[in-house]
Order: structure tokens, then sequence, then C-alpha cells
């Protein structure tokens, strides 16, 4: 997990954004997938980063955004949401903390299919 994991850093939030923002589709669709890359040893902060983008920014919806309400309330809207979720998926990160043997089981385990 190179661009994900836990040495990542910033790349690593910004790809998690880019990774969240490009598929359309409800937010259920994300949740296999975040298991699937904290399996794989993604960093916590990314999933959580990763969610948020699937579930606030989408691409289509930026578009949408632009064309009714302008660039400058579309653009106020992005910045903002990101300026938020990376914060958000540090004190995820540092509150999930304390569960790190239950983090490493789940990382472990093999998918059921």
């Amino acid at each position: 997990m190179k661009y994900l994991g836990e040495t990542s850093g910033v790349k690593g939030f910004l790809l998690s954004i880019a990774l969240g923002m490009l598929p359309t589709g409800p937010a259920y669709l994300a949740f296999p997938i975040a298991a699937a890359l904290l399996r794989k040893g993604a960093r916590i902060a990314n999933i959580v980063i990763f969610l948020s983008a699937w579930s606030c920014i989408k691409l289509p919806q930026e578009l949408v955004e632009l064309q009714f309400l302008g660039l400058e309330f579309m653009a106020a809207r992005l910045l903002l949401t990101i300026m938020l979720v990376i914060p958000v998926g540090l004190a995820v990160e540092r509150l999930a903390s304390p569960l790190g043997k239950r983090t490493a089981d789940v990382r472990r385990r093999t998918p059921p299919f």
C-alpha cells in the first residue's frame, strides 16, 4: 500500500479524494471497496477520506452545481469539503487507534467470496 498506507502522507489524502470523487453510485457500493483497501493495509484516515469523498464530492455533482449555482458556489463548497474531510479522517484515525488489534484482525481476514 505504497500510495494509501501508513507512510502515504498528503499524497495518500489527495489520492483518496480523487478515488472517491470519480465513481458515481450509491454510498453502499463504497464500503466493500473500503474494506478491501483496509485489508490490503490502507491507512484508516485514507479510508475515511475516500468514503467522505464518495459521499460528498462527485464529479457529476460538481458539474451540476457549476451549471445551476455558479462557479463561486461550486468552488467554495468543494474547497470547504476538501478542507474538512482530511481533518475528519485524521480525527477518526486517532479515535480508532485504541482499536489497533481489531483493525489488524480486519486486515488479516480474507473476503467471504
